[in-house]
C-alpha cells in the first residue's frame, strides 16, 4: 500500500509552480456578450408628474412696514469730526443721534432681529489748505468687528456716498447708541487734516419664513436613458 505524501511546508523563498494559462475564447474578443450602451439612446421615458418645490427666503422689512422698505428711508443718523495721522489708522466712535424706540424688536410683528443699514456717508475737510494731496482709506466697523469698506477719497475734497448696505451684526440691546467706529487711514507723506463726517442709517427687521418651501407648478418632463444614465 502506497504511503501518502505529506504536504510540503510553505517556503516563501521558493517560487510556486506556474499555473497553465487559460486559452482565450475567440468569440469573446470579436463579439462581446455585453452590448456597449454608452452612445445608445433609448426611447424617452415619461416621468411621473411632480410639483416643483420653490424655496421661500427670510424677509427684511423697514420702518414703513414694507418688505425692502429699509432701502428708501433714513431712520437715524450719526455725525462728528475726525483728525488724520499720516500712515496711521485713526478711529472715531459712531454714536446715533437719536435713541429711538424703533430699535426694540418686540415692537415689530414677526421680527426676530434688527439690523442697521448704511444709507449714506459724507466726509468733508475743515482744514483750509493741504500742502500734499493724499488719499483716505475709510471703513465702517460694527460692534461685532465686521468691516465694511466705504471707499478711498482724496484728502482735500468733500465726498458724499449713497449706500444700500446691511450691517451684518444685529443690534441686540434696544438702548444701544454706540453702533461702531469710523476707521480712516491717510497715506504716508500726505498732509494731515480734520474732517466732518456724517452717516445716515435705516432699520431693517428680519422676519423668518416658517415654511421653507412652497409648492410650485406641476412639471412633466421626458427623461432619455443614455448609457444607463437618465438624461433630462
Amino acid at each position: 500500500m502506497p504511503v501518502p505524501q505529506q504536504p510540503q511546508p510553505f517556503n516563501p523563498y521558493m517560487p510556486s509552480k506556474p499555473q497553465p494559462r487559460e486559452i482565450p475564447v475567440e468569440e469573446h474578443l470579436v463579439t462581446p456578450h455585453i452590448i456597449n450602451t454608452e452612445h445608445q439612446v433609448l426611447p424617452p421615458h415619461k416621468a411621473i408628474p411632480h410639483r416643483a418645490r420653490e424655496p421661500r427666503y427670510n424677509k427684511l422689512y423697514g420702518s414703513l412696514m414694507t418688505e425692502g422698505g429699509w432701502r428708501y428711508v433714513v431712520d437715524n443718523y450719526a455725525n462728528g469730526t475726525i483728525t488724520t495721522i499720516a500712515a496711521t489708522q485713526v478711529s472715531k466712535q459712531i454714536t446715533l443721534g437719536v435713541n429711538a424706540p424703533d430699535i426694540r424688536v418686540g415692537n415689530w410683528p414677526g421680527a426676530i432681529q434688527m439690523y442697521l443699514c448704511l444709507r449714506s456717508f459724507a466726509l468733508s475737510p475743515t482744514t483750509a489748505t493741504f500742502a500734499t494731496v493724499g488719499t483716505l482709506d475709510c471703513y465702517f466697523q460694527d460692534n461685532g468687528g465686521q468691516l465694511i469698506p466705504l471707499g478711498d477719497f482724496l484728502n482735500n475734497s468733500a465726498n458724499n456716498l449713497g449706500l444700500d448696505i446691511v450691517v451684518p451684526t444685529p443690534i441686540q440691546d434696544p438702548g444701544v447708541t454706540n453702533v461702531g467706529n469710523l476707521l480712516v487711514t491717510l497715506n504716508s507723506g500726505a498732509t494731515v487734516g480734520t474732517y466732518d463726517f456724517q452717516f445716515g442709517f435705516s432699520y431693517a427687521y428680519l422676519m423668518p419664513e416658517t415654511n421653507p418651501y412652497e409648492s410650485g407648478q406641476i412639471i412633466e418632463e421626458e427623461r432619455y436613458h443614455h448609457g444607463g444614465r437618465a438624461v433630462g
